[in-house]
């Protein structure tokens, strides 16, 4: 269809489902749902770890409340207090690493988790129009999709699938060279044969 590859982006909300473009919606739903369950569960182990070390060191989470804080507060703010506050931190955090060495792997891990959870909350193909307005903003994906078709007699018909099947399968074989069974004259393309004389039906020649 196209001369060159079309490059499609990486960054887009169905590959971060882990599906492809012309997923249909009960699959875009269900992967959504899965990755929604794994990212939670993920998170969950990794706060009950962190959980764990806050249990051992109560003033680390209080700390790190303060600093919060003072970080998103007024900036008239005294600097002392949060480079004071920010020492005890340090201090703190270092404990923490005595009690379990991948403390601050567990605590990036929490914040990374929740933002792909977020991510994947705001995910917007919900519908057939939220998509075609998502395809439309992210191209080529609009391109490299297939038309939905309305399933016909060819698609639906068993008896009408077999006999296609046993035409291309009759023209195959005599192609080749091969003798092929009729049960009728409605699987014969070939009736020159029909025209030679046969002594059985037709008689002496006179």
């Amino acid at each position: 269809m196209f001369d060159f590859p079309l490059s499609v982006s990486k960054e887009t909300e169905y590959e971060l489902l882990g599906v492809d473009p012309e997923a249909t919606s009960r699959e875009i739903n269900e992967a959504k749902a899965e990755l929604s369950r794994k990212l939670r569960a993920d998170q969950a182990a990794a706060q009950r770890k962190l959980e764990a070390v806050y249990a051992s060191l109560p003033e680390l989470r209080t700390t790190e409340k303060r600093v919060e804080n003072l970080r998103a507060g007024d900036r008239d703010a005294d600097p002392n207090e949060l480079g004071a506050e920010l020492k005890k931190l340090a201090q703190l955090e270092q404990k923490a690493l005595g009690i379990d060495s991948g403390f601050r792997e567990h605590r990036e891990k929490v914040f990374e988790l929740q933002r792909q959870i977020e991510a994947v909350n705001r995910v917007s193909l919900h519908s057939a129009e939220d998509r075609e307005e998502y395809d439309r903003q992210h191209p080529p994906l609009g391109l490299i999709k297939f038309p939905e078709c309305t399933l016909d007699e060819f698609a639906t018909n068993r008896r009408l699938a077999l006999a296609l099947v046993r035409r291309d399968l009759i023209r195959f074989f005599v192609e080749k060279g091969e003798e092929v069974f009729h049960p009728s004259d409605l699987t014969r393309e070939d009736f020159s044969r029909d025209f030679a004389h046969n002594p059985i039906l037709d008689g002496t020649e006179p």
